[in-house]
C-alpha cells in the first residue's frame, strides 16, 4: 500500500520535505514508524504528532487506503 504525506508548519523542515511517498504502511502506526525512521529528527516530538486527512483526524486503529493523502499535524499550543 502506498500513501502520501504532506509534513505541516515545522515538520516540513525538520523532515527535510514537505510531501514523502510511503510504500508498504498499513496502519497509522506504521506510517509514523516509517516518518521516524526516514527522518529521526522528528523522533523527538512523536507522542506529540497527529495524522490526518483533509476531512478529520486519525486514530492509531483507523485502516488506510491504498493513494491516500495524509497530513501530518505537528504539536500546536495556543490559548
Amino acid at each position: 500500500m502506498r500513501v502520501t504525506v504532506t509534513c505541516l508548519g515545522m515538520l516540513a523542515e525538520l523532515a527535510s520535505s514537505e510531501c514523502v511517498d510511503l510504500l508498504d504502511v498499513h496502519s497509522v502506526d506504521d506510517v509514523f514508524a516509517a516518518l521516524i525512521a526516514k527522518f529521526p529528527a522528528i523522533e523527538p516530538l512523536a507522542g506529540s504528532l497527529a495524522l490526518a486527512t483533509h476531512e478529520a483526524y486519525l486514530r492509531c486503529d483507523d485502516p488506510l487506503e491504498d493513494g491516500m493523502a495524509l497530513l501530518l499535524v505537528p504539536p500546536v499550543s495556543g490559548g
